[in-house]
């Protein structure tokens, strides 16, 4: 964010669970409600796992993996929806 606020951007930071379906949408809809459409979306919410992947057991990679990929698709949907009413394609 700060280097959008220095360059005369603005943004805004948002906190919610990516897992839960309606906290994406809430976030996006806070987002649409603010600045007005979606041109730009930075979906960059997520877990991590705190050991290496020497230590790391495949249940834990899956519900890492689970988890952040979840959160991206569901995001990603819900703000193309916003997009594609603008007549934003891509």
């Amino acid at each position: 964010m700060g280097d959008i606020e220095k360059n005369g951007g603005e943004g805004v930071k948002m906190k919610g669970d990516v897992w839960k379906e309606e906290d994406m949408r809430g976030m996006i809809d806070k987002g649409v409600d603010r600045f007005g459409s979606v041109d730009v979306m930075m979906n960059k919410g997520g877990i991590e796992n705190e050991v290496g992947c020497r230590e790391m057991r495949v249940d834990n990679w899956k519900k890492v993996m689970s988890r952040n990929l979840r959160g991206m698709f569901v995001g990603w949907c819900d703000g193309v929806k916003y997009m594609r009413d603008d007549g934003i394609e891509g």
